[in-house]
């Protein structure tokens, strides 16, 4: 009877003991899980607020790029030119060429932007003489950065030999100051207006932009950032160039270039790349999250930040998830251990009593029930037990795919989710342009240019995706005309199909994709290829591919439309586009435009 105490109490023990390593072992992991899923959602929006600079970057550089383009189309206006040649003070007829050339101006020039707030034709001493708007007329504007930068070149023979060649060479996009005649913060685009026939200085051609129209087109990518994203743009002297969401409220003319930014973190931020700022309190004392880079053209300083409380919501759900379950489990296995015990106790019982009756054929039936009633509860044992420890090797599987593992391994549907939202308004905006003309106008720009920062918004995506990028871009490439932000979008599409036709490939072979350009001589085109290492397409779909509402994708992942989009792009571009594929060893695009003639 002692033995039998004794070996039962230590039994008893040894379940403890289990449930309490069991507990410990719940308690570890969901400590490193939290843990390791905290410095992952910190990392992963770090990259969402990244790829928001660099898209606020990217448009602040498109818009720039854009009103540059514009100055330089006015400037070579032959009727502007003729102006300031024939320009007298002191002529009868002043009045009148004055009013010709601003009539001009404003029915169309002007008109050709609806961003652009007024246009100023400014003579070599800085006076203005020409304006849409009259109220302009006379005033000095020698003193103003955008004059004096220019005005460094009027005599500066080098700088206008090299001008004729290249008339982009002196465009001057100034600082975001506060003009007096606007009473408001604003813009300033100039260039020299030179003569037909010598080349040499007439005047200075000014549009200004109020800094309203910049921002309004970056506010509407903020809505992507969550319910607390906000960003600042700060001027290279510190100041506000806009009004962060949730800053006290003011008038904007006593916060715009007057408030001062003081984020001791930012201070670290010296290159034009994306560094993360960590941890830290905003304005309203709320601990955020932040990201800022130093735009490489003016300076500018973009911070973006987003409240660790909407950050880190999808990991304190997750939390209590866990918490549930473990508590769930664990009480399962404290009530199954409990019943083992009690079990076991009635079991030794039996025994005994089996023992002093000496009926072997009852005891023989009672232990054939004692055990068809523990593989029962074996089973019911097995189920939980193996649902937990699926649960906790997955975990762990998830944990040692190092760099690769993602916030959204937990929060599947989420992802499923917006990676709808975001097709779906993919199809609306492409449908939306296929059916009516983009409202851009065309203009003269490099395609060098359009795959290079095409490349740098998907680059990142298509590392994490092992897929690699070489480019070969072709030197001294004739300049194309058309709408830079169309083309970047063909070159993305294709990209993008690339990388879908690499990730379907059963050979699991390296990812590679190729972009090149280069120019035709004797045709006259500036030729660009995008080749692929991916499936390849069968030749009886081939004719098809540019067919409206075809694709080769399992339902819900394709629409067909991608394709017919970028065949109409490139035909508007007057460019001609074709497909080359072979079954299992990839696709090429070819692509060509016709050069701009340049007028002699």
């Amino acid at each position: 009877m002692t033995k039998k105490a004794v070996s039962g109490g230590l039994n008893t023990r040894v379940y403890y003991l289990f449930i309490f390593i069991t507990f410990i072992f719940f308690l570890l992991t969901g400590v490193v899980v939290f843990a390791r899923t905290k410095a992952i959602i910190k990392n992963f929006i770090f990259n969402e607020l990244g790829y928001f600079i660099q898209n606020v970057d990217a448009r602040i550089d498109l818009f720039i790029e854009a009103k540059k383009g514009r100055a330089l189309d006015f400037c070579s206006d032959g009727i502007i030119k003729d102006g300031l040649t024939y320009y007298d003070p002191d002529d009868k007829d002043v009045d009148k060429l004055r009013q010709q050339i601003d009539d001009h101006l404003a029915k169309n020039k002007v008109v050709l932007d609806a961003q652009l707030e007024d246009t100023l034709i400014l003579n070599l001493k800085g006076k203005v003489i020409f304006s849409n708007n009259e109220r302009n007329i006379g005033k000095d504007k020698s003193r103003e950065e955008y004059f004096r930068q220019i005005s460094r070149y009027f005599k500066d023979q080098a700088v206008l030999k090299k001008l004729r060649r290249n008339p982009t060479s002196t465009v001057y996009a100034g600082d975001v100051y506060v003009s007096e005649d606007l009473n408001a913060p604003a813009l300033a685009v100039s260039n020299i207006i030179t003569a037909r026939a010598t080349g040499l200085p007439l005047g200075v051609l000014v549009n200004r932009y109020r800094l309203d129209v910049l921002i309004k087109s970056i506010e509407i990518r903020e809505a992507a950032m969550g319910n607390t994203g906000k960003f600042y743009l700060i001027n290279k002297d510190g100041l506000l160039l806009n009004i962060p969401k949730f800053f006290p409220s003011g008038k904007k003319e006593d916060i715009i270039l007057k408030e001062r930014i003081d984020i001791p973190v930012a201070i670290t931020i010296l290159e034009d790349s994306v560094k993360m700022l960590g941890v830290y309190r905003d304005f309203r004392a709320e601990p955020v999250l932040g990201a800022a880079m130093l735009m490489k053209r003016n300076n500018w300083l973009i911070i973006a930040e987003k409240d660790t409380r909407e950050a880190f919501a999808p990991l304190y759900s997750l939390t209590w998830q866990m918490i549930f379950i473990g508590l769930a489990a664990l009480v399962v296995i404290v009530g199954v251990f409990l019943f083992i015990i009690r079990l076991h106790k009635k079991v030794d019982e039996k025994n005994r009593e089996l023992e002093d009756s000496r009926n072997k054929m009852f005891q023989s039936g009672k232990l054939a029930a004692v055990g068809q009633l523990a593989s029962s509860v074996a089973h019911e044992i097995n189920n939980p037990l193996t649902g937990v420890l699926n649960n906790v090797q997955l975990i762990k599987m998830e944990m040692e795919m190092g760099a690769d593992f993602k916030v959204t391994d937990f929060k599947e549907q989420l992802d499923v989710i917006e990676e709808s939202a975001s097709r779906c308004v993919k199809i609306a905006r492409s449908l939306l342009d296929f059916s009516r003309a983009a409202k851009g106008t065309f203009q003269p720009f490099s395609l060098n240019e359009a795959v290079e920062k095409t490349i740098t918004l998907i680059g990142h995506e298509l590392k994490l995706r092992d897929v690699s990028v070489k480019k070969e871009l072709g030197e001294n490439l004739p300049r194309i005309q058309g709408d830079t932000q169309l083309i970047q979008q063909v070159i993305f599409d294709i990209v993008n199909n690339a990388r879908y036709a690499i990730e379907k490939n059963p050979k699991k072979e390296a990812g590679l994709i190729i972009l090149k350009t280069r120019y035709d001589m004797v045709k006259d085109l500036v030729l660009l290829s995008i080749s692929d290492n991916g499936t390849g397409i069968s030749p009886e779909n081939l004719d098809k591919l540019f067919t409206p509402f075809f694709t080769t994708k399992p339902v819900g992942e394709g629409t067909g439309l991608g394709l017919s989009f970028i065949q109409d792009i490139v035909k508007r571009h007057n460019g001609k586009v074709s497909v080359e594929s072979e079954l299992g060893k990839g696709t090429t695009f070819h692509i060509s435009f016709p050069v701009i003639k340049e007028n002699k």
